[in-house]
């Protein structure tokens, strides 16, 4: 099952798993369609818990054109204004909705959904019209899990690597790091 788990531990749409720490507060690309000017990008924040000594997610954010639905623990913000989510909300073909106590649940029509248990795990769903459409640190999801771990070059193209950190850091968000 393609997740992001506590520590953070990866596994991508192809079955790869790695663990990437990354950097705390900052904002990485977990998956967004791969073209020049992408539809959406999902986004997921690092954080360093001093009393358990290890990085989590502490946080996941849907990127669209105009909008930006954030998951901080239980709370769903919309621009950074937190919102109240008893039942479902719409904006175009992105649903935000609460289907459990402990999980958060967002989709994009026939691209992607994911749920969010507000404590660092994070469990998207690609649509199969998406398959190998996407990048980041979920991998493209091409079914061939080798080629998973490719990064932006500045030409707009993507070069296999097989370093995690190399890979890792390739995908940070520029200048999204906070303390």
């Amino acid at each position: 099952m393609v997740s992001v788990k506590a520590d953070p531990f990866f596994y991508t749409f192809d079955g790869k798993n790695f663990k990437y720490d990354g950097q705390n507060g900052c904002v990485y690309v977990l998956f967004q369609e791969c073209v020049y000017r992408p539809s959406f990008s999902v986004l997921i924040r690092h954080h360093f818990i001093e009393d358990a000594e290890k990085m989590v997610v502490s946080e996941v954010s849907v990127v669209l054109e105009d909008i930006r639905i954030s998951l901080i623990k239980q709370n769903i913000y919309v621009n950074d204004e937190i919102m109240g989510v008893d039942s479902p909300v719409t904006y175009g073909n992105l649903t935000v909705a609460r289907v459990s106590s402990e999980h958060i649940k967002i989709s994009l029509g026939s691209r992607f959904s994911l749920k969010w248990n507000g404590s660092g795990r994070v469990a998207p769903i690609l649509d199969q019209s998406m398959f190998g459409k996407v990048c980041g640190l979920l991998g493209n999801g091409d079914s061939n899990p080798d080629n998973d771990m490719q990064i932006p070059m500045p030409d707009g193209t993507l070069k296999t690597v097989n370093n995690i950190e190399e890979f890792g850091d390739s995908w940070r968000v520029p200048g999204s790091c906070k303390a």
